[in-house]
């Protein structure tokens, strides 16, 4: 199964450099704020790779909050478990005055 991740890795890494390559001669233009001028004019590989690490560092951080908020729940549900195991305790331990044995005769 690990030989056919690494292919399928190979082979993203071999399309994405090979659409770098063929692409070096494209520009484009970019304007950063639009209505402020200030336009760019950069190669569409830059661009794309910029576009690309801005998408994954949007990622990151909407990763990041779901994780923080799902360690905060986990917290949150083991504090109960542990409050809910003592109190379970407390019951198991509490004395039988009232219960009689039947015992056969």
């Amino acid at each position: 199964m690990w030989f056919l991740k690494m292919f399928l890795i190979l082979g993203v890494f071999v399309a994405v450099m090979g659409f770098a390559i063929m692409n070096l001669r494209e520009h484009v233009t970019v304007q950063l704020y639009p209505g402020r001028g200030g336009t760019y004019d950069v190669q569409m590989v830059v661009a794309l790779f910029v576009a690309y690490v801005g998408g994954m560092f949007t990622w990151f951080l909407v990763s990041l909050a779901r994780d923080l908020k799902i360690r905060r729940e986990t917290g949150r549900m083991k504090r109960q478990i542990r409050t809910l195991d003592q109190e379970l305790t407390a019951l198991r331990n509490l004395p039988l005055e009232d219960v009689k044995a039947d015992v056969p005769e």
